[in-house]
């Protein structure tokens, strides 16, 4: 017992330390990346964050407060961050940077944590934990330093999730505060964290356990009280020209087909997908509900075979709920929208070849093979967030008719000191 102990310990070690440097190896090049987009008016340009007396206001006002703007998000745990930043770097890029990269590997390692918790597989936990940490969708979050909202929110809601789960095997008290305290910080990164009472809901429901109200009430009363907080008092919701429900519910369908792809086949990635409208008849579309009825499908089959399968496809769909469109959001989809979600996805792909290849040295080396594709590929993709300029006019090709591009564009080139340029765009 003495042994396995100490060799359950060495594999953790050993798969902490693969997850930093794996990342380190993925992401070094971000290191030279320049503020870009919403970099300048959150980071360059804000003087809330160069003075610890605006700690106030970062709390009580939208993010756009300390340039002026309101832009309808309440974030202030990524401006107390940037804020730590900038007292450190003040406004060399490349210290950004390193914050983002240290969260993501915390997110890694807490998604092997919580991957062992629920399963108890070494191997897959590691195995899925490094899907995460490497796949190139996540470049949107991890390389843009504006996307450390992404990270900061499923840090949190990941530990949250821990601390509940322990809790509720040992009714310590202790880890119910920290994973209340944890849900707090995930909702004071970003919006979508409301989702972690759903995720609940969807564990007591697959795992068949008690769902008791006294553990369940707190959870609920902190969800309320920052919806009347946000809606009530910093009225910091983003306002937007939406159509109906019926004319966006096709655009769920048709982002869905495209977040699938994009995780099995990151190939054309970029930023910019707009507000576009589909219809039901579009081939895409029918493949989102496709997709959507079979992930329903195998979560009602596997609930009383394969939990593990059964909640993380519960995971992977509830967390794109707040992006469905269902209500408007700025866009109809967006890479850095797969961050959180895209756990679920990786555990129920790697269980499920771990599982059905009978030969595990084969089901490995396929795994090392995916892992160095999409390191690879993330190399390539971070050299997208690199330069201004490359950025935009990268962008321009995927999404030509965005005006927000053109400006953008402009600007970039009049920051390079060429204004023949910026006229020309």
């Amino acid at each position: 017992m003495y042994i396995k102990k100490i060799n359950q310990r060495v594999f953790i070690i050993a798969s902490i330390v693969l997850i930093v440097l794996l990342c380190f190896f993925a992401y070094s090049s971000s290191f030279k990346g320049k503020f870009i987009w919403d970099d300048n008016f959150m980071i360059r340009d804000n003087e809330l964050i160069r003075n610890w007396r605006g700690a106030g206001k970062i709390f009580t006002q939208d993010i756009g407060y300390g340039v002026g703007q309101k832009v309808g998000f309440y974030r202030p745990l990524q401006l107390i961050t940037y804020m730590l930043d900038y007292s450190i770097w003040k406004l060399r890029p490349e210290g950004y940077h390193l914050t983002n990269i240290i969260l993501h590997i915390l997110v890694g390692c807490s998604v092997f944590w919580l991957l062992n918790l629920l399963y108890a597989g070494r191997f897959i936990s590691l195995l899925a934990s490094l899907l995460f940490i490497v796949h190139p969708a996540h470049t949107e979050a991890v390389a843009y330093i504006a996307g450390r909202a992404d990270i900061l929110a499923a840090l949190f809601i990941v530990f949250s999730f821990i601390y509940y789960i322990k809790y509720i095997r040992s009714t310590n008290k202790f880890f119910y505060s920290i994973m209340l305290l944890s849900y707090i910080c995930a909702l004071l990164s970003r919006e979508n964290s409301l989702v972690f009472s759903l995720l609940l809901l969807g564990f007591h429901w697959v795992y068949k356990q008690k769902l008791k109200l006294k553990e369940f009430f707190p959870i609920a009363l902190v969800s309320t009280l920052y919806i009347i907080f946000r809606l009530g008092f910093i009225r910091s919701y983003p306002v937007i020209d939406a159509s109906s429900i019926f004319e966006r519910l096709p655009g769920f369908f048709y982002a869905l087909s495209s977040y699938t792809r994009i995780l099995i086949f990151p190939l054309g990635l970029h930023m910019e997908y707009g507000l576009k409208l589909f219809h039901f008849p579009e081939p895409k579309v029918i493949a989102g509900i496709i997709i959507l009825s079979l992930s329903l499908l195998i979560i009602i089959r596997q609930k009383n075979r394969e939990l593990f399968v059964a909640f993380f496809l519960i995971w992977f769909m509830f967390n794109l709920l707040p992006f469905s469109n269902l209500y408007p959001v700025t866009a109809y989809m967006a890479e850095h929208w797969l961050y959180l979600p895209s756990i679920g996805f990786f555990s129920v792909v790697v269980f499920m070849l771990y599982k059905h290849i009978r030969s595990k040295s084969i089901c490995l080396i396929v795994m090392l093979i995916i892992i160095s594709f999409f390191s690879y590929l993330t190399i390539k993709q971070t050299d997208y967030w690199l330069d201004p300029v490359n950025f935009f006019e990268k962008t321009l090709s995927y999404a030509p008719d965005s005006y927000n591009l053109y400006i953008n564009l402009a600007v970039a080139y009049q920051d390079i000191d060429q204004p023949q340029e910026a006229i020309a765009t």
